[in-house]
C-alpha cells in the first residue's frame, strides 16, 4: 500500500526555480551539485513571524526609516525575528542602526521592540525598548572572532502589533578587514542532503560516495504515456548492483522510482544498511516556517482512528511518520501532506509492511524528508537481490484540494486495477466479523454463515467473506492454524463456498499468514519459520517469508 506525503516545496537542493512540468525532470537529474564551502558572509532568516523579510526597504516595502532618518541600505523584518549570519572567516564587529520603521501603520509611536546580537547562545548587545518615531539607535558590537552571528528582534513583552524593525545599513567585519553588508548576502543554503533520490550505506560507506565513482550504465523506454528509465551502478570491488527504476509521466507532473539491490558475484557483498527509498532535500521559495504536515491516524478500530491532524515542522519540531505494528496503515494512515503557500508534492511510499518518514527542517526555507522502510541491515548472498519501496512524487501548485483531485486521476489513471481494460467498481460485500455473538466468542459456522449467504444474494451482495477465527483455535489463539475448526464447519470450508458459487456469488476467508501465535501448527512443527522480536519465547511470532521453503507452502 502507498504511503502518501504531501509536501509543498518547490525544488530540490541545490535551489533553481522550478515549474510543475519540469519538477520531475529535476529530480532524475542526479547527481545534484554537491554544496560547496561558501567565500563569502551568507544570511539565513530562521523566524519572521509576519510578512517577509525586505532588503532596503521595510517590510512593508516603504523607504527604510528610523525617526526621521531615512537608510538606503539594510533590512526590514517584524517581531518575532531571528536572523542568522554564517561566515567562512571569523567575524570580529557588527555594526548597525535599528529602530522601529516610521510608516503610516507605526504612526503615533505604535509599534515596540527590541534588538539583541548574539554568538555562539551568549548574549553580545541588547538595545533598550524602541518604539515607533523614535530615533535610530546605533549599535557597534565587538564580535570576538566566531563564525556564526544571530540576530533578533523580540516584541518587548506587548505583542507584535505594528513591530517593523529595521536593521539599517547593517554590516559584518571578518578577521582580514573586509566588511559585508547584510542586504547583500546570499541567502544561505541549509546543509544538503543525498546527491542521489535515495542514500544507503554499504560496507559502512554513504552511497553518495560511492555512486560518482562506479561504473554505470542507462536504458531507456517508452510505455504508453510512461517514460522509463533503468540506471545500474556496478561496485567494481564486488558483485553488488544497485538499480533504479525510474518512471516519468507524460500526462502528469510526477515521477516514480524502485529501488532493488542484486549480488551478480561468487561472495557475499558488504553490509547494505540504512536504505533510504527516498531522501530529499526540498526548498521552499520564502525563507520563514512555511511547513506543516496534514496526516490521518491509522486504521486501528478506536474512535480516534482515521482522525485527521496538522502538525509543524521547524528546526525544533521534527515529525516521524510511520505504520506501527508491521502493517502500512496501523498507526498513521498512509496519506499525509506537508505544505505551505500554494504548491504541493504528493508523495508514496509503495510498501505493505513497516516504512517510516522524517521530516526535519534544517533551515526555516528547507524541508528534508527521509523516507523507506523502518531497519534495514542485510548481506546479499551471491544470487540473491532486494528490492525496497516504491516511491511516488506528484508536484502540484495551487489550491491543495485540487492537488488531491490530481492524485487521485494519477492513481486512477496509472495505477488503479482494470479488467478488459476498464476501471473496476467497488464489489459490494459482507464480511462477517469474528466478534459475532460479541468478544471472542467465534460463533460463526457453517450453518450461520450458509444463511447469511441465503439472505444476501437476493440484495445483490457480490461477495461474502468470513473473518477471523474460522480456523483452529478460533481468534486470537488460534493464528498459525491455518486448518477449519472442526466443531464449526465439520465438512471444511467448501459447503460454505459452493453455497455461495451456487448463487453467483464470490466466497473469501480472512488470513494473516505472517502471524504466528506461540503453540499453533506452525510454531509446533516449523519453529525455524518463524521471527522473534526478543530473545526467548513471547506470545507471537512473525512468519518468515524470506524463505524459499515458507513462499512454498503458502503459494
Amino acid at each position: 500500500m502507498f504511503a502518501i506525503l504531501l509536501a509543498l516545496i518547490t525544488t530540490i537542493q541545490p535551489t533553481r526555480a522550478t515549474m510543475p512540468t519540469d519538477w520531475p525532470d529535476h529530480v532524475l537529474s542526479f547527481p545534484y551539485p554537491a554544496q560547496t564551502r561558501p567565500e563569502k558572509p551568507q544570511l539565513i532568516l530562521f523566524r519572521q513571524d509576519f510578512e517577509q523579510l525586505e532588503r532596503n526597504r521595510s517590510v512593508i516595502q516603504t523607504p527604510l526609516t528610523i525617526g526621521d532618518r531615512r537608510f538606503q541600505r539594510g533590512l526590514g523584518t517584524h517581531s518575532v525575528s531571528h536572523i542568522r549570519i554564517r561566515s567562512p572567516r571569523p567575524i570580529t564587529r557588527f555594526r548597525a542602526w535599528v529602530g522601529v520603521d516610521s510608516n503610516e501603520r507605526t504612526s503615533g509611536g505604535l509599534g515596540s521592540v527590541t534588538f539583541h546580537v548574539e554568538a555562539d547562545g551568549r548574549e553580545l548587545a541588547r538595545s533598550p525598548v524602541l518604539r515607533g518615531g523614535q530615533p535610530a539607535h546605533r549599535m557597534d558590537v565587538e564580535v570576538g572572532g566566531g563564525t556564526s552571528l544571530d540576530l533578533r528582534v523580540a516584541d518587548a513583552g506587548d505583542g507584535p502589533g505594528c513591530d517593523h524593525a529595521d536593521w539599517a545599513e547593517a554590516q559584518v567585519e571578518l578577521d582580514d578587514g573586509s566588511v559585508h553588508w547584510l542586504d547583500a548576502l546570499e541567502t544561505g543554503l541549509a546543509e544538503p542532503g543525498a546527491r542521489y533520490p535515495f542514500r544507503f550505506l554499504y560496507g559502512g560507506r554513504e552511497s553518495d560516495a560511492l555512486l560518482p565513482d562506479w561504473p554505470h550504465t542507462v536504458q531507456r523506454g517508452q510505455v504508453g504515456e510512461r517514460a522509463i528509465t533503468i540506471t545500474t551502478w556496478a561496485d567494481p570491488g564486488s558483485g553488488l548492483r544497485v538499480i533504479l527504476e525510474a518512471t516519468r509521466f507524460r500526462d502528469f507532473p510526477a515521477v516514480e522510482w524502485l529501488l532493488r539491490f542484486a549480488n551478480e558475484g561468487t561472495a557475499d557483498t558488504a553490509v547494505i544498511e540504512e536504505v533510504h527509498a527516498m531522501d530529499l532535500t526540498l526548498r521552499a521559495p520564502y525563507a520563514m516556517p512555511p511547513y506543516s504536515v496534514f496526516r490521518l491516524n491509522g486504521g486501528t478500530p478506536t474512535p480516534d482512528q482515521f482522525e485527521p491532524a496538522t502538525l509543524p515542522v521547524s528546526r525544533s519540531g521534527v515529525v516521524t511518520l510511520g505504520s506501527g505494528a508491521g502493517r502500512s496503515s496501523s498507526r498513521n494512515f498512509p496519506f499525509f501532506k506537508i505544505e505551505a503557500r500554494e504548491s504541493q508534492i504528493l508523495v508514496a511510499v509503495g510498501w505493505s509492511g513497516s516504512w517510516s518518514a522524517r521530516l526535519e527542517c534544517p533551515d526555516p526555507a528547507t524541508l528534508r524528508v527521509t523516507a523507506g522502510l523502518e531497519k534495514t541491515r542485510f548481506v546479499l548472498h551471491p544470487g540473491e537481490k532486494v528490492r525496497g519501496p516504491r516511491m511516488l512524487a506528484l508536484y502540484h501548485a495551487g489550491d491543495t484540494r485540487d492537488s488531491h483531485s490530481q492524485f487521485r486521476r494519477l492513481i486512477a489513471t496509472h495505477f488503479a486495477a482494470r479488467r478488459a481494460g476498464k476501471p473496476l467498481l467497488p464489489i459490494p460485500f459482507s464480511n462477517t466479523c469474528f466478534t459475532r455473538g460479541g468478544g471472542w466468542l467465534n460463533e460463526c459456522n457453517a450453518e450461520n454463515q450458509i444463511s447469511l449467504i441465503r439472505a444476501y444474494a437476493p440484495l445483490g451482495l457480490e461477495a461474502v467473506i468470513t473473518d477471523a477465527g474460522w480456523f483452529e483455535g478460533g481468534w486470537p489463539a488460534g493464528a498459525g492454524n491455518w486448518n477449519p475448526r472442526k466443531d464449526a464447519y465439520p465438512e471444511g470450508m467448501g459447503p460454505v463456498a459452493k453455497a455461495a458459487l451456487d448463487r453467483g456469488m464470490v466466497y473469501g476467508l480472512w488470513y494473516e499468514p505472517e502471524r504466528v501465535v506461540a503453540g499453533t501448527e506452525i510454531h509446533r512443527t516449523r519453529p525455524e519459520w518463524v521471527l522473534g522480536s526478543q530473545a526467548g519465547p513471547q506470545e507471537t511470532y512473525l512468519l518468515n517469508f524470506g524463505l524459499p521453503e515458507v513462499q512454498e507452502y503458502f503459494f
